[in-house]
């Protein structure tokens, strides 16, 4: 096996400190409060519009929550990827809000009303909507509906930054292999085992501080 991919294999069995797992669970909810708020104001725009939200168009719109909630499982697991997934949950869900509601639809999904762009909804007018018709007002959309969808960005892209700096963080850290056991660099332990190696009455002692070493604290682990 190459250092390459024995480098990747720590980074994958790394586990996340503390306080770094505090701070991955507190990015991503505010990701979801950040994508909540702004489903809240969808609700509240198609009570304005008259608008029945299908079903189906609910069930569809969960799948901006996975990305924000599988980074919290796998923080709380203390698992690495957490930084990653939770990085990439803040660039995907900032992009595909702005890009649907700013551009529309390019995915071919259905997401109702909202296939129309923000521009085409706030000059108003009658809208076909999965066979129905939709009178919007002119002004359909609001300032209040322009801030609650780019505050999505502006809370969830500093979320994706921090978790991408935690994530290199850690793999410069595994890349170093510098660990520490009980706050004493591993380096120092293992020469203090291989002196005591040669020193024949201290068996008891040696198995001691092997054991120690080998169950070494990583110093992105001491947070």
């Amino acid at each position: 096996m190459s250092n390459s991919d024995k480098q990747k294999l720590r980074l994958l069995d790394t586990k996340l400190g503390k306080r770094n797992t505090r701070i991955m669970i507190i990015c991503a909810v505010i990701m979801l409060a950040s994508v909540l708020l702004h489903d809240v104001d969808h609700v509240i725009q198609a009570n304005r519009w008259s608008y029945n939200i299908p079903l189906s168009l609910w069930a569809l719109n969960l799948i901006v929550y996975v990305l924000p909630v599988v980074s919290i499982f796998l923080a709380k697991s203390r698992r690495m990827s957490a930084t990653l997934v939770c990085c990439l949950g803040g660039i995907v869900t900032s992009l595909s809000f702005v890009v649907l509601h700013c551009f529309g639809s390019s995915s071919g999904l259905n997401w109702g009303i909202w296939n129309y762009t923000y521009f085409e909804l706030m000059q108003g007018g009658t809208f076909l909507v999965d066979g129905q018709y939709i009178e919007v007002a002119a002004g359909g959309i609001t300032k209040l509906d322009w801030l609650l969808l780019f505050h999505v960005p502006l809370f969830s892209l500093p979320c994706s930054g921090i978790s991408f700096i935690k994530y290199l963080d850690i793999r410069k850290a595994v890349k170093t292999g510098i660990k520490t056991t009980l706050g004493i660099p591993l380096g120092v332990v293992c020469f203090l085992t291989i002196s005591l190696d040669k020193m024949a009455s201290c068996d008891i002692i040696i198995e001691a501080i092997k054991s120690i070493a080998q169950k070494g604290v990583p110093l992105w682990e001491r947070n």
